[in-house]
């Protein structure tokens, strides 16, 4: 009780109704919001792969059909997971569609949800190097980045991936590369990380092509290190040596269908070809109809701001280029990607970039432009990089670069989510154009010697006479619509 004349410490405290929390609580609640915020994208993930999701093979799932016939025959040979599919020899990929299918009766609803669990672990290497960025710079407020890595990690830009079951192995692809990136470009180099990431490096292209690019990716990474504590004369010479052991298979009596040369494109269609690569590294903002320019200018935008924010990071002593080295490969991959895709595939015209199944590939190249301007706008916080020498006025920056650092983030933040909204449009188109196929397969086997609607089953496959030549077996067999007959 306090005595006569005096003022008790609870009469002391505010009335106005603002209470001031303890530093941990507010720790608390700041952390609970941001994985509240991380999780929001996924579970709109979720919801939209529940609403549009359509269990039916579609588009090249109908060429893995004789595949799975020779399996249930016992007669699947290795030449038939070796032999190019495309531009690509996927031996991984199909060895794993081949399992999933017979272990789950070709449920194509196991193949969507795993490729769901495979961006959840995107996410997580992702924010694992986030974590270990912030650590080693001192920067607090980099916890932020996550929502933001979400947003594009689970964007709705990649619809066709989400509700198109075979394509769970580009999800895959992308996790091998960033895992290898992670591991070659850590400060803690050894030669087991070396050997796992080479064992990553095969994976990434023998489970979908863009994964050549891996290996000149590791190759800068390794040449970019200090030399003074790492053996980078020696292991970037046994890098190019596995390379080479692991590519030379690749393109063993590989006959590309009708891909453009280098030189071809550089004299013939250097204008195509530089529109495709822009557009396919724009595509994850503009997932509708007639989108072309809107994504040449998003693409042309994302390289600008990531090479401007890495510049700036690297001149103001920020960080060190160790340290952005991750981030510097994950652009680079995604570069590099879109190089090779345009040389096989600009001979479609350069509205091709835009298909939704290429965003996934992209993503990398974007969450490192994310990464650098939250580096950027949050360096202020702590007196960080304290080992490097700081030149006057540039240790504590103040000025336009924080300022345009958070005009920036904010402009491709919403571009991201404004890409991921309006691509539900599309996403239903998708929908809609499986279930009429669906449906039309499923009056096909009821009413065998009835009209065909091709139209309708062309919407599954552009050639409707392959579906009614294969469909029989997947009735027989009690595969993926037939489950239950």
């Amino acid at each position: 009780m306090s005595q006569p004349g005096t003022t008790s410490q609870s009469s002391s405290a505010p009335t106005s109704g603002y209470s001031v929390l303890p530093s941990h609580t507010v720790s608390l609640r700041a952390a609970g919001l941001c994985v509240l915020l991380t999780l929001l994208p996924l579970a709109f993930l979720v919801w939209a792969v529940v609403h549009y999701a359509i269990p039916v093979p579609f588009l090249d799932e109908w060429d893995f059909i004789p595949l799975l016939e020779k399996l249930y025959r016992g007669e699947l040979a290795p030449s038939d997971l070796w032999a190019p599919h495309n531009e690509h020899r996927i031996p991984l990929s199909k060895y794993l569609m081949l399992a999933l299918a017979r272990l789950t009766g070709w449920n194509i609803n196991y193949e969507l949800a795993f490729s769901v669990i495979l961006a959840t672990g995107i996410l997580a290497l992702l924010l694992y190097q986030l974590r270990t960025t912030g650590k080693r710079l001192k920067i607090a407020g980099l916890q932020w980045a996550a929502p933001a890595l979400s947003v594009l990690v689970f964007s709705l830009a990649q619809y066709q991936n989400w509700l198109w079951g075979q394509q769970f192995h580009i999800f895959l692809h992308l996790l091998v590369v960033v895992a290898g990136i992670v591991l070659l470009a850590s400060p803690a180099f050894s030669w087991l990380r070396f050997a796992l990431a080479a064992l990553l490096g095969l994976a990434a292209t023998y489970s979908f092509g863009s994964g050549i690019a891996f290996w000149p990716v590791g190759l800068l990474l390794l040449l970019w290190k200090r030399p003074v504590v790492r053996p980078r004369a020696a292991s970037s010479l046994v890098w190019l040596g596995v390379s080479c052991l692991s590519l030379a298979p690749y393109f063993y009596h590989y006959h590309t269908p009708q891909a453009q040369s280098l030189p071809g494109l550089l004299l013939t269609l250097p204008a195509s070809y530089l529109g495709y690569v822009l557009k396919y590294l724009g595509g994850i903002c503009a997932q509708y109809q007639g989108a072309g320019p809107y994504a040449l200018a998003c693409g042309l935008g994302v390289l600008l701001a990531t090479a401007g924010a890495a510049a700036i990071l690297l001149r103001r002593k920020i960080a060190d280029v160790e340290t952005l080295l991750p981030y510097i490969g994950f652009g680079l991959y995604s570069i590099f990607g879109a190089l090779l895709c345009g040389i096989a595939r600009v001979r479609f015209g350069s509205e091709q970039a835009l298909s939704s199944r290429y965003c996934t590939l992209t993503a990398p190249l974007w969450a490192s432009l994310i990464v650098f301007l939250f580096l950027l706008v949050n360096h202020r916080t702590q007196a960080n990089f304290r080992s490097m020498p700081q030149p006057a006025g540039i240790a504590r920056t103040r000025g336009v670069w924080p300022s345009l650092g958070k005009g920036v983030l904010a402009l491709s933040l919403g571009l991201l989510v404004l890409g991921s909204i309006f691509a539900t449009t599309a996403a239903r188109a998708l929908s809609q154009r499986q279930a009429a196929g669906r449906a039309e397969l499923l009056h096909l086997a009821a009413h065998p010697e009835g009209p065909i609607d091709y139209g309708a089953l062309a919407l599954l496959y552009p050639r409707p006479q392959t579906v009614v030549e294969r469909y029989p077996f997947l009735l027989r067999r009690h595969l993926t619509v037939f489950h239950d007959r």
